[in-house]
């Protein structure tokens, strides 16, 4: 079945009834038995090592865009989120999960890896236990959770997750329909770009080791217009994009005014 616009259902179907399972699911099997082998998640010299570099950069613009767009520019940077519920779909071993819950956030982390969420879970029990009550994991892609109608989320994360599904028009759909209108969707991607394949697969995967070899598929990559498309088509109204870029005289990702490699967006639930 072809994937309908949201414009399009909320004309046939009452918006909020709408069950996902009518959609085809955007988990890749492929991917999904590539990030089961990793369980090493907050090893900081592991296989994840740079998943770590990189979520210093994501949160400080997370932060920063919270306070505008949330409204709170005065609120303590532990505040941020407070009282806001959140969703980071993707998540991996919970390393963005986790600290969006230090911002203040009530967090549900999702992810198709069954690995990946023992890790997280476990790391919460073991390590973070100070963060059990604002933090659940659940085994299952996004669309299963929209089915399921929940109440929906201030703040939406989708980091590192649409280049590895398998439609990623289908899936920012499902983002959509678990979004408050007014509601705050971040996604952050690499762009399809000869610079972006240089970087990101020939030197961090493939010379460098930085990047589990394997990781990406070049043809998967999303460029900044076709997310606009995609966005617009979801009701979302993009706000900003910002480049971001590895520096590795300070390891550390940092942003830049250029989209050529990685980029972060900021997008409204209409």
């Amino acid at each position: 079945m072809k994937a309908r616009t949201i414009r399009e259902l909320k004309k046939t179907l009452p918006y909020r009834s709408l069950s996902l399972r009518f959609f085809s699911s955007s988990v890749d099997n492929k991917e999904k038995q590539f990030f089961n082998q990793f369980g090493d998640w907050w090893d900081l010299s592991g296989s994840m090592r740079m998943l770590h570099v990189f979520n210093r950069g994501r949160m400080d613009y997370i932060s920063r865009m919270s306070r505008v767009y949330l409204r709170r520019p005065t609120v303590a940077n532990h505040a941020i989120l407070e009282g806001h519920r959140v969703l980071d779909v993707g998540c991996g071993g919970g390393i963005l999960s986790e600290s969006m819950a230090r911002l203040g956030g009530e967090v549900t982390g999702l992810d198709i890896s069954s690995t990946a969420i023992t890790a997280a879970k476990g790391h919460l029990e073991h390590v973070s236990s100070e963060l059990k009550d604002k933090v659940n994991y659940y085994e299952m892609p996004v669309e299963d959770l929209a089915a399921d109608k929940p109440p929906l989320y201030d703040v939406v994360c989708a980091s590192e997750i649409i280049e590895h599904v398998v439609d990623p028009g289908e899936f920012i759909n499902s983002l959509s329909l678990l979004t408050k209108p007014g509601g705050i969707l971040f996604i952050s991607t690499l762009n399809r770009t000869l610079a972006s394949y240089t970087v990101n697969i020939i030197g961090a995967e493939k010379i460098t080791g930085f990047v589990p070899d394997g990781t990406h598929d070049w043809n998967k990559f999303i460029t900044p217009e076709e997310m606009r498309t995609y966005l617009s088509t979801a009701d979302f109204t993009l706000k900003d994009i910002q480049g971001l870029q590895y520096n590795p005289v300070v390891d550390r990702v940092e942003m830049v005014p250029w989209d050529q490699l990685n980029y972060f967006t900021t997008s409204i639930r209409s």
